[in-house]
């Protein structure tokens, strides 16, 4: 796996321009960290060997978001 840019407690934001299954513009915690394997790439669209977070939204609900739609929060 390649280096992930975040990791578990981070507070990130899903950029504007992610389809909006992914809650463009909502900030959220990150809950897990994984690569994507071949079973997984047609469900999530991202390549093999790219990285996915599981974001957990304020409302409690989750996602799975990759990596190049996700920006850091700073505080």
């Amino acid at each position: 796996m390649s280096s992930p840019r975040f990791t578990w407690g981070d507070l990130v934001v899903v950029n504007a321009s992610a389809p909006a299954r992914f809650r463009p513009g909502a900030a959220a915690s990150v809950v897990g960290v994984l690569e994507v394997v071949p079973r997984l790439a047609a469900e999530l669209g991202t390549p093999v060997g790219s990285i996915v977070y599981t974001l957990e939204f304020s409302d409690g609900s989750d996602a799975q978001v990759a990596e190049d739609l996700l920006e850091r929060v700073e505080a």
